[in-house]
């Protein structure tokens, strides 16, 4: 019997404008957009089942061709977010320092 394989496949969104006040929200650039093509014509000849997506629009929009080529729903899931988003302003850095 031959054992069954699964592979996965890491996709990092394609281009998109940095703007840390739209993190969650900003979607592809012009150039994310043909990335993002690329991306479809890629994953489309792997013979792919399932597309994951984080909640990030970006990433969404960098695989939602390849669902649609393939008939499927882009299961959005949070816990695929590349960090938690948290404004510089809030945020908090702790540096440990020592004395040789």
């Amino acid at each position: 019997m031959f054992p069954i394989v699964t592979s996965i496949y890491l996709v990092r969104h394609a281009h998109s404008n940095f703007d840390l006040s739209i993190e969650e929200t900003r979607g592809l650039s012009e150039q994310g957009w043909k990335d993002a093509k690329r991306v479809t014509d890629v994953l489309l000849e792997e013979g792919i089942e399932v597309v994951a997506s984080s909640s990030y629009v970006r990433a969404i929009q960098t695989v939602q061709e390849t669902a649609d080529n393939l008939g499927v729903e882009v299961i959005v899931d949070p816990r695929l977010r590349e960090r938690a988003t948290l404004p510089l302003a809030h945020a908090v850095f702790h540096v440990k320092t020592s004395r040789a």
